[in-house]
């Protein structure tokens, strides 16, 4: 099939409908697979808004406003940190170490998706808003502890720190293929065969 770039979308133009019944069924699957990491992704962020309300209603009226914009610059201020600096010490590449990831490719997201030869359709991006869903979620759940009880500077600080490094570094070593604690780490080096996690609970 033909296809222009557009954007850096694919636009596909089938010349015949046995063309279109024809296609490539990697790239339906592919596609299939995108859609479905986001739209996990945007119910799992929903659990940005329930804390928000958990903690609004645990706190004196005064402070709602305070603890809504902690909730809100949680998502904000990891979403930039997760993408420059955390999803690269999760998850790395190839050739990474037990403990933490190192791969270039994981930081800031480097991939080449303006590219002709970039064939990810999407996933990439996608795989990563899935995860920064978990780190936003992972770093949100501390607020309702220290509510009331944390300056906002203090608390946008701590909120970078788990982003960046303590989430990732437990995600590495538990979802990731290289981690020590990994179940899908096949070089031996996963201590005691590595542990299964239940969806993310035990990471998050």
């Amino acid at each position: 099939p033909r296809f222009r770039n557009f954007l850096g979308s694919q636009l596909f133009v089938r010349d015949t409908p046995r063309d279109i019944m024809a296609g490539d069924a990697a790239a339906i699957v592919a596609k299939g697979d995108t859609w479905y990491l986001i739209w996990a992704g945007a119910l799992v962020f929903f659990m940005q808004a329930g804390f928000g309300m958990l903690e609004a209603g645990s706190v004196r009226a005064k402070n709602t406003k305070n603890i809504l914009l902690k909730n809100l610059l949680d998502a904000c201020l990891g979403a930039i940190t997760w993408w420059a600096i955390g999803f690269g010490f999760a998850y790395g590449d190839s050739n990474d170490n037990i403990f933490i990831g190192t791969g270039a490719s994981g930081f800031a997201l480097s991939t080449a998706d303006w590219t002709d030869s970039y064939t990810s359709e999407g996933y990439d991006w996608a795989g990563w808003f899935f995860q920064f869903t978990f780190a936003a979620a992972a770093a949100t759940i501390v607020s309702g502890g220290v509510a009331e009880r944390c300056a906002l500077t203090g608390y946008l600080a701590y909120s970078v720190i788990i982003t960046a490094f303590i989430y990732p570094v437990v995600v590495h070593w538990v979802w990731d293929s290289e981690g020590m604690l990994s179940s899908f780490n096949t070089s031996g080096s996963a201590i005691l065969g590595g542990c299964v996690d239940f969806a993310g609970s035990g990471v998050v």
